[in-house]
């Protein structure tokens, strides 16, 4: 049945591989890490084309669900004991923050090793030859903009590390507000 209601979100979702039971969307909104009211299960899984993995929140907080595609390009970065972030293509960060940390262990770790594969399979030596073509051939504009993606890897690894404290903070007073609503 899980299955059915997932698929409607993406249908071309083919397997489940990885479900944590309340987790919580947050995205960066300039230097801010801010609450999307996004919140359920989470579901990790496979899809019949590319890109060949996803993740689902099944939104407990309305009707709208979340879907994320995981192409080969998508950057991960622990944040805490149960926080996470991706950095997907177009610069939207997104932080995962889960109630279970053995959960974000989980999920983090799957994602974490589709990262590594991806690495490896761009290692391809016919890879390696058209990347060595392309930087042969490459005007200086190119070679400036690789430059530029460098240096915003660089700086989103700062940006992170900038906000930890203070957003760890924020996210304990809200588990804090959060386990007191639970227990009203």
């Amino acid at each position: 049945m899980e299955l059915r209601i997932l698929q409607k979100n993406d249908p071309d979702l083919d397997k489940i591989i990885h479900e944590a039971s309340s987790v919580a969307e947050y995205e960066f909104v300039g230097q801010s890490l801010k609450k999307t009211g996004v919140n359920g299960r989470l579901f990790v899984y496979s899809r019949k084309k590319s890109p060949l993995y996803g993740c689902i929140i099944l939104n407990k907080s309305s009707a709208q669900d979340k879907t994320f595609l995981l192409d080969e390009n998508f950057g991960l970065e622990s944040a805490s004991d149960k926080m996470f972030y991706l950095q997907f293509d177009d610069g939207r960060i997104t932080g995962f923050f889960f109630e279970q940390q053995s959960e974000k262990d989980a999920v983090f770790n799957f994602l974490q090793s589709i990262q590594d594969e991806e690495t490896q399979n761009t290692s391809d030596n016919t890879l390696k030859e058209k990347e060595q073509l392309y930087n042969q051939q490459a005007a200086p504009e190119n070679q400036e903009i690789k430059q530029k993606d460098k240096t915003s890897n660089e700086d989103f690894s700062k940006i992170i590390e900038q906000l930890f404290d203070n957003e760890i903070q924020q996210i304990r007073i809200l588990i804090d507000h959060y386990k007191f609503d639970q227990i009203l």
